[in-house]
């Protein structure tokens, strides 16, 4: 495959990305902002490290079970301790390894972890990594596979076939191995030990080439609209996107419900996306007070949360009244009449300065101290 100078460099993750947002893609690709680094992605990284190597070939005499990537994840382990964070990302790493087994290394391999680039225009290129590419030993087809390392659930074939990754794959595979029968991407999802594969054909070449031709087009032209949704909940920029924190702000909890059974449909999933929103903003918000809460305590954030958000809650016991009615010179209606209610606060100002009353008080007055679990959220 040839290449020339390129207006863009285009991958199947930037094409994913622009699709779902282009603000967001603005953010990470042209503004240059960092992307935070988390578990799982640590993970992704060790599990694709290890496979890779299992791949090389270079644990001779280990079978192709689980012991040909556990054994390669040993040896990250020795060589890059600092891959990982801690004893329980490294079994997290082992255990999606195993689940993933066996790896069908015995096809005739061409190498893992090899560099493809493709010319979709002039100045247009994309490029990106195949995770391992064989030739199948029954019909000689040529396959590209990709380690799905991470939690989400498989993709149907039929979903497959759309997605920017298994489409550019496939015209790269087409590209670089033009006399094979036939070219496969297959998407080995890991935790799940299961594998989708879809095959090349003109149409899906056709499809994916013109994608992502329009994603660089609009990418060429500075279009980088916003388009809140159920994702912003991950999204690393989300704080200064003006376009989330105006979705936040547009439940119109008072707005009618439409006749029309198309804009109908079009609000449900309007508001079903808004209600995601708004849980990603209150786990925001939690972590937020867990973090204020550890700062000015200087306790660890789980001790300072019990402390912080404990409510103490104080009942009265009924048999404070006839006592307070006999101390008042006044009858048991009288009483509950100036109480309205037997509650802690309204008995003490019933018993102003009056020390009998005072002591009675205490004395019937149950405190319970409620934790950070047992306190149930108060109503709008």
């Amino acid at each position: 495959m040839t290449t020339t100078s390129s207006r863009r460099s285009l991958s199947a993750s930037r094409v994913r990305a622009y699709e779902q947002c282009p603000a967001a893609f603005r953010h990470r690709h042209v503004d240059g902002l960092p992307d935070p680094v988390g578990q799982a992605a640590r993970v992704g990284v060790a599990c694709h490290a290890a496979l890779e190597r299992a791949a090389a070939g270079r644990f001779d005499g280990v079978a192709e079970g689980p012991a040909c990537a556990t054994e390669a994840l040993t040896h990250l382990a020795t060589v890059d301790p600092t891959l990982l964070k801690g004893e329980a990302e490294w079994a997290e790493c082992a255990e999606v390894l195993k689940a993933g087994a066996p790896y069908e290394f015995g096809e005739q391999l061409l190498e893992p972890e090899s560099t493809w680039e493709l010319q979709l225009a002039p100045e247009v290129s994309a490029r990106g990594i195949w995770d391992l590419t064989r030739l199948r030993r029954l019909d000689g087809g040529a396959e590209a596979v990709d380690y799905k390392c991470g939690p989400s659930v498989p993709l149907s074939r039929e979903e497959a076939k759309y997605s920017p990754q298994v489409g550019l794959y496939l015209v790269a595979l087409h590209e670089a191995y033009p006399d094979a029968p036939s070219w496969t991407c297959t998407l080995h999802y890991v935790r799940h030990g299961e594998r989708v594969s879809v095959q090349w054909s003109p149409a899906l070449d056709r499809y994916h080439r013109a994608r992502a031709l329009a994603v660089e087009q609009a990418w060429h032209t500075g279009y980088f609209p916003a388009t809140p949704s159920e994702r912003c909940r991950y999204c690393p920029f989300r704080t200064f996107c003006d376009d989330y924190q105006k979705t936040l702000k547009g439940a119109d909890a008072g707005a009618g419900v439409p006749e029309d059974p198309s804009d109908l449909l079009e609000e449900r999933i309007r508001v079903s996306g808004l209600l995601k929103l708004l849980e990603g903003r209150k786990k925001d918000l939690d972590a937020a007070i867990r973090g204020l809460m550890g700062s000015q305590t200087g306790l660890e954030t789980d001790e300072a949360v019990a402390r912080l958000r404990s409510r103490r809650t104080k009942t009265v016991s009924a048999r404070f009244l006839p006592l307070a009615a006999e101390q008042l010179g006044k009858n048991v209606s009288e009483v509950v009449a100036n109480l309205a209610s037997v509650s802690a606060t309204k008995a003490k100002a019933l018993a102003g300065d009056n020390p009998e009353l005072l002591a009675l008080l205490d004395e019937h007055t149950t405190t319970k101290t409620a934790t950070w679990l047992e306190v149930k959220e108060r109503p709008a």
